[in-house]
């Protein structure tokens, strides 16, 4: 499961969440009251044991989440591929 940490008032959070939203995943978000009580600058992604925190490392993982579920999704449609370098249908 995905969880974005982030403060009730954050346009970068907000920019996540409506990302994670346009990619059809399943996330939850927490809003975090007490930034004391927050582990890592908000916001923050959490997705099993990893934590992703800071700009440039939670644009790569949403742009690694998105190219690998672009990925998933096109091998698993009801769809026929010709394999580009045997030019066999699959």
């Amino acid at each position: 499961m995905i969880t974005l940490y982030r403060a009730e008032k954050d346009q970068e959070a907000d920019k996540i969440e409506e990302k994670l939203e346009s990619l059809v995943v399943s996330f939850q978000s927490e809003i975090v009251t007490d930034n004391d009580k927050a582990d890592s600058v908000l916001p923050y992604i959490v997705e099993g044991n990893k934590r992703i925190s800071g700009d440039s490392k939670l644009d790569k993982y949403i742009t690694e989440l998105e190219r690998e579920l672009h990925i998933q999704r096109s091998v698993t449609g009801d769809a026929c591929y010709i394999d580009p370098d045997t030019g066999e249908i699959c």
